[in-house]
C-alpha cells in the first residue's frame, strides 16, 4: 500500500469512516491501520511526522479520529511480529 503522504506499508484493515463538509462539498474519509514498511514518494504535499501514540492523539483535531485511534491502541502499542 502506498499512502498519499508517501508511506509504504501493509494494510491491516479499515478502522473507521468520517464524513464532514468542506466548503460546499461533502467529504468522506476512511481511516486504515497500516503497518509501516518504508518511505516512498509522496503523492501529496503533506507533513510527515513520526510520533508516539500520545503525541499523535494530541494532534488530531476531530473527536471521531481520536476515538478510532483509541480503539486500536492495544494493536499499535504492540506491533505485529
Amino acid at each position: 500500500l502506498l499512502e498519499e503522504g508517501g508511506v509504504i506499508g501493509r494494510a491491516a484493515g479499515r478502522v473507521g469512516v468520517s464524513t464532514f463538509t468542506l466548503g460546499a462539498r461533502a467529504v468522506r474519509v476512511s481511516y486504515y491501520l497500516v503497518w509501516f514498511e518504508r518511505e516512498g514518494e509522496a503523492e501529496e504535499d503533506r507533513e510527515r511526522a513520526w510520533l508516539s501514540f500520545h503525541e499523535a492523539r494530541a494532534r488530531l483535531t476531530f473527536e471521531d479520529a481520536r476515538g478510532y485511534l483509541d480503539a486500536i491502541a492495544p494493536l499499535v502499542m504492540t506491533p505485529p511480529r
